[in-house]
């Protein structure tokens, strides 16, 4: 199970991240890559996990770090 993996690796938040992990992923291959990745240390913040904010002030969401 990919939350037992995390945890395991130190992962705090190890449900949630999960949870980001696998909305993330198009394929079971890429989501074992990111969850290897997230294992070895790689921070969501890196970009493969798009990070989303919102302004108010022009009504729009804005998606930082996507993928290629």
């Amino acid at each position: 199970m990919i939350e037992n993996k995390l945890r395991a690796a130190g992962c705090v938040f190890a449900e949630e991240e999960a949870q980001l992990l696998i909305s993330a992923a198009r394929t079971y291959a890429e989501l074992d890559d990111m969850v290897e990745q997230r294992i070895a240390g790689l921070p969501l913040s890196s970009g493969f996990i798009p990070q989303v904010a919102t302004d108010p002030e022009l009504d729009a969401t804005i998606v930082i770090g996507t993928r290629p």
